[in-house]
């Protein structure tokens, strides 16, 4: 899948990555990245396709 991610610093990513839960609204995906202490973040489902 891929997820369009807005870093603080850096804009708009758009990046190959894996979801591991969903909500109605949310998916979490992996952000392993070292500009990130977490490894997951909770997205809106609007930012997010599958591949």
């Amino acid at each position: 899948m891929t997820a369009r991610i807005d870093w603080e610093r850096d804009g708009v990513e758009r990046r190959a990555t894996v979801a591991t839960a969903w909500t109605h609204s949310l998916v979490l995906v992996d952000v392993s990245d070292p500009r990130n202490l977490l490894t997951a973040a909770w997205i809106r489902l609007e930012h997010v396709a599958r591949r």
